[in-house]
This record gives C-alpha cells, sequence and structure tokens, in this order.
C-alpha cells in the first residue's frame, strides 16, 4: 500500500510592474481599482511634464526678482488685489507700466515695472476703494493710455500715464467691464440683470441717450450679469448660469442680444478668463472652455474637488498658453488652516496639453499677468496660513514658496494591480531618485512600509515579503529641487 500521497503545489509565478509613469496626473473621478496607475489620488506641489516628478509651482518675492532686494515700503501693506496698468508715455516716448495695489485698508498703491523708471512705492492718496470686488481695464483715452478702476461701491477712477488720477462721479457702479469697439461694457453692483455701455470713444460719459451711453435689461431665470469680455467681435456676458452674446456694431440701435448657453452649475465670474482665441471658467460642477459658440467641459477628472467646496474667492489669469485659477479646493485631507483659506490652491492648466499641476500650502487672494521688459509672468498675492498679510510674489517653478520647499507628493490609487483572484506579495522595489524621498506602501488593510530613499544617479533595489490584495504607494518629497523616475516592483502571484 502506498502511503505517500502527492501534495499539490500552489502556482507561483513572478511579475515585474511599473508602478507608475506619472504621465497622467491627478484623477478623481474613476473608482480607485479601476484608475490606471499612471494617475494619481493625491498629486502637489511635483511637476509631472517630464514623465518624471520635479519641482512643480513655487512663489519668489516679487521685489527680489525686479532687482530690488532691498525695497521695504511694501512690508507693511496688506496686499487684497494686484492689477496690471500697461502705460506708455508719449512725452518721454517710454514705457511706464505699473503694478496697481489694493491694501486691506482699502488704500491704492502702484510700483512702476520698467527697467527706465525709478523703483518707488506711489500711494495715490483720496483714491481709497470701498469694496473687495475691485475691476480694472487698460483704456487709451484722449491719445493718453490710462487704466480704469471701479468696484460696486466705487464710482470709476481713471488713472492716466501722465495726467492726475481722476474719479467719475456721474456713473454705474462697475463690477466687470470690457472694451469693445472703443466703448466700455460693464456689468453693476446695484441691478445685476443690466448691462451698462459707455458713450463711443469716452468710457467718462454714461450720459443716457441714444448718442451716448445706454444699457441692456436681460430679464430671464439666467440669473445675474457678472462678467463681459470682448473677443470674436461680440461682447460675451457671463451670468450666474448661462452666457449671452451682445452683437455691438456702430448705432446702439442695432444692439441685439442672444442667449447661447445653460449652465446646470453655477459660474463664478472671477474665474472666467479670455485664453486666446477661448474662454475658461470654473463652475460649480466643475472647468469649462467656452469657444464663442459652445462650452465643453475639461479636466473632467478633477471635477470632484471642486462640487464640493465654495469657490465664490476664486480668481484667474492667463499667461502663454497657461490658465492660473486660484481656487478652494478639497484635497480629501484639507487641514483646518486650508479649510479658512481664502484660496488653498493655484492650479497652472496647460491648455495645449489638457493637464493640471498644483501648488499646496499657500492661501492666494489675487492673481495678474503682466509683459514689460522688466518681467513677464504671473504676480500672485499670496500668504502662508500661519500670517496675517498678503504679500506680492512672483509665480516660478521653482518647488518652493517663502523661503520654504514645498511639501511634495504622489499618491497612486489602492489597485488589485490587474490580478484581482491572486494572492501576492512584493518582493522587491526598485525606485529611481536623484534626491532624497519618503517611499511608502499600504495595502487594504492599511497596513504599510515606509522607506527612506537617499538621492542617487543609481536605482535603489529594497527587498522585503509584503502581503496584499490591494496596493498603493506614496512618494514624499521635502526638498526644494527633486528627480523622482518610474518606480518598479517584483510580486509574488499565488493560486491555490
Amino acid at each position: 500500500m502506498n502511503i505517500f500521497k502527492r501534495i499539490k503545489k500552489p502556482f507561483v509565478k513572478k511579475s515585474k510592474i511599473k508602478l507608475s509613469s506619472f504621465q497622467n496626473g491627478l484623477n478623481l473621478k474613476l473608482d480607485e481599482n479601476l484608475t490606471p496607475l499612471t494617475y494619481a489620488v493625491k498629486f502637489y506641489n511635483f511637476s509631472n511634464k517630464s514623465g518624471s516628478l520635479t519641482k512643480g509651482l513655487g512663489l519668489a518675492d516679487f521685489c527680489q526678482v525686479l532687482n530690488q532686494p532691498d525695497f521695504s515700503d511694501l512690508d507693511e501693506i496688506n496686499v487684497t488685489k494686484v492689477f496690471y496698468s500697461k502705460k506708455f508715455n508719449n512725452s518721454l516716448n517710454v514705457n511706464q507700466d505699473q503694478l496697481g495695489i489694493i491694501s486691506s485698508d482699502k488704500n491704492f498703491y502702484s510700483i512702476p515695472l520698467n527697467s527706465n523708471q525709478t523703483f518707488e512705492l506711489t500711494n495715490h492718496i483720496g483714491v481709497a476703494l470701498n469694496n473687495s470686488d475691485i475691476t480694472a481695464i487698460n483704456y487709451n483715452l484722449d491719445g493718453e493710455d490710462s487704466t480704469l478702476i471701479s468696484s460696486s461701491n466705487d464710482s470709476l477712477v481713471v488713472w492716466p500715464t501722465e495726467n492726475e488720477i481722476y474719479r467719475v462721479i456721474d456713473c454705474p457702479r462697475i463690477t466687470s467691464m470690457c472694451v469693445h469697439y472703443e466703448r466700455v461694457f460693464a456689468t453693476v453692483g446695484d441691478d445685476e440683470n443690466t448691462i451698462w455701455f459707455s458713450d463711443d470713444l469716452d468710457p467718462t460719459n454714461w450720459s443716457l441717450s441714444l448718442t451716448e451711453a445706454g444699457f441692456i435689461k436681460m430679464q430671464d431665470d439666467r440669473g445675474g450679469c457678472r462678467k463681459v469680455i470682448s473677443f470674436n467681435g461680440y461682447v460675451y456676458v457671463f451670468r450666474d448660469y448661462g452666457i449671452a452674446r451682445i452683437s455691438a456694431f456702430g448705432d446702439q440701435n442695432q444692439f441685439s442680444v442672444s442667449q447661447l448657453f445653460v449652465s446646470s452649475g453655477k459660474i463664478y465670474a472671477d474665474s472666467v478668463v479670455l485664453c486666446g482665441n477661448e474662454v475658461v471658467f470654473l463652475a460649480t460642477d466643475g472647468l469649462y472652455k467656452f469657444d464663442g459658440i459652445s462650452c465643453v467641459k475639461i479636466l473632467d477628472s478633477l471635477t470632484p474637488a471642486f462640487t464640493s467646496v465654495g469657490n465664490q474667492n476664486c480668481c484667474a489669469t492667463y499667461f502663454e498658453n497657461k490658465y492660473y485659477l486660484a481656487c478652494k479646493f478639497n484635497y480629501s485631507d484639507n487641514t483646518q488652516a486650508e479649510n479658512l483659506a481664502y484660496n488653498n490652491a493655484l492650479i497652472e492648466v496647460d491648455l495645449s496639453k489638457k493637464t493640471a499641476i498644483f501648488m499646496r500650502g499657500v492661501d492666494v487672494k489675487s492673481l495678474t499677468a503682466i509683459n514689460c521688459d522688466n518681467f513677464r509672468g504671473v504676480v500672485v498675492c499670496a500668504k502662508k496660513f500661519s500670517e496675517s498679510c498678503y504679500k506680492i510674489m512672483a509665480l516660478n517653478h521653482s518647488g518652493e514658496a517663502f523661503g520654504e520647499a514645498l511639501v511634495k507628493v504622489w499618491e497612486s490609487p489602492l489597485t488589485d494591480l490587474g490580478y484581482p483572484e491572486s494572492e501576492k506579495t512584493l518582493c522587491e522595489l526598485i525606485i529611481s531618485s536623484k534626491t532624497d524621498i519618503t517611499f511608502i506602501i499600504e495595502n487594504e488593510k492599511e497596513e504599510g512600509k515606509s522607506f527612506q530613499i537617499l538621492g542617487s544617479e543609481k536605482p535603489k533595489k529594497i527587498n522585503l515579503i509584503f502581503k496584499f490584495n490591494k496596493l498603493k504607494f506614496k512618494i514624499i518629497s521635502n526638498e526644494k529641487d527633486c528627480c523622482v523616475m518610474t518606480p518598479f516592483c517584483l510580486i509574488k502571484l499565488s493560486e491555490v
């Protein structure tokens, strides 16, 4: 009698798996187990543009960027709004661009931006602006470059290049304005269903008549008129829940209005920005682009982070084919300081590639794009969460803000790696990073291991035994500079 039994051994094989190529960025829309490893469920302060994880967005002191490191006149000013004033001095035949600055105590300041100007802070005494919803545009008035400034509680301020600043008392309280065929079209604070327009060639004349200024009423259920933009030969009105188009050529008797788009989500007015040949904006149900006829949602993978928070404080600008949005963003692990911030995220959207990178760790209140001989880029009004005063900063890609490295995180989805029925054991990690990082793995039971990886030109191999059904990994960098390449793992698959 044969007393020996053949014991059936489990089938075991090994598989080498690329954990991520980092190429697709953040995706919050898909179920984690259905999300490919090329996406992340947390991703901030890194850039993935090169296919590796490198340093992302950062902030530098604006005066230092302008080669004015010892300038301290702005140190005690709590800045709440910045805007770009484009100016050409006809008498001197030189550019004299300025950065307009509004402080928390409603004072109006400016600093010069061109290298041919004496760098000094000007306090425009007597031109206090009484509300936070300040809007400003550039206009060539009577042959002189001027900036028009207003808010829902202020009459229009005209800021010429060479002459004195003055107010236009007899005018509506403007909350948004644009120049269209030498008229100024505007939304107003005391009548949200009305679009006003100035006299032809004279934005200081708001006298109502068939030959001077006028207004257009919009009385339907699309909500208030919040933002006006001129492009493609029309004035587009962004309302709470829709977009209208005004055809405004020549005689105002020929002006006409078409309602183009009805939105299911409320449009945030200060996110609406003309970006080349399209308009990009944030609504309560996500990001959109508008080409003058129809709207298309973009970066829908980010929508859950927008829909779960209010973004009435958001602001945006456009520079070199990138849309910059400061907003509230739900990272899923927001701190109390982030929840109390004006805006806890600054997002750079590449409009050609439809990709985004994120800056986390600062509170942002205002943005403006500048293009002059001494500076080309985005100016940011920001502060640390622990501080009370907002400062003027220049946006860059340094991976640091206020002189400190921003904490950088990439977290993968929790996934079965495509083997749902197998028992899996992680037995090897291969990690390549030129700078120091923390690499964390975690299974579906929230059991995990953490590894401190020292920066090296050579890959780091880690042998381990870690059982899991589902696995996720996290990369954390506390360095300003970083370069993390594609990590690999070796797993054993067992099928009993």
